[in-house]
């Protein structure tokens, strides 16, 4: 389990009934129900953020690999037997030996359903991946989020998230091929 004991037993909110657990192999329909709900709406805010046709078989196969590992962290958000969000955390190594902050985690995938927005699950669930980045010697966390998500990006800042780099994309029309 990638969540210490003592952790692991205030992820329970009980104003809201919600429980924070680890996924396990066998819940990895949950996970990409949730998974292909975030990336629905990022593709509605913008289409460069459709998934790939075999997006399922990817996310699996990462999935599988990485669910009990100690560099991810995969947390699924229950209210009694339905996943209501998730979370999924995984630690970079490396990056570039020219810049000294070089450990860092990455938020990969934050998700709370349309009815428990403004119920705290979303605050649980980052305070749960600050946490275990902590308890992983991180010395910050990274995400990206879609530039159009307004919501997204407001939550992010409220909990101390704040831009360090932009990036930045052009679009590119190809040209038919000359004869």
């Amino acid at each position: 389990m990638n969540i210490p004991e003592d952790t692991e037993k205030n992820l329970m909110s009980p104003k809201l009934d919600i429980r924070l657990e680890p996924a396990q192999l066998e819940q990895f329909s949950a996970i990409a129900t949730l998974f292909e709900k975030l990336h629905s709406f990022n593709a509605s805010l913008n289409k460069k953020f459709a998934l790939a046709p075999n997006w399922r078989e990817i996310l699996y196969e990462q999935f599988s690999q990485t669910y009990q590992s100690n560099s991810a962290l995969w947390l699924l958000a229950w209210k009694e037997d339905q996943p209501v969000g998730f979370l999924i955390l995984q630690a970079k190594a490396g990056g570039s030996p020219l810049f000294q902050n070089s450990q860092r985690i990455e938020l990969v995938a934050l998700y709370v359903e349309t009815e428990f927005h403004g119920t705290g699950l979303a605050q649980q669930l980052m305070q749960a991946a600050k946490t275990w980045a902590e308890l992983h010697g991180a010395s910050y966390m990274s995400l990206y989020v879609t530039a159009q998500n307004d919501r997204a990006r407001t939550f992010y800042q409220h909990c101390g998230w704040h831009p360090a780099q932009e990036i930045w994309h052009m679009d590119i029309t190809p040209h038919s091929p000359s004869p």
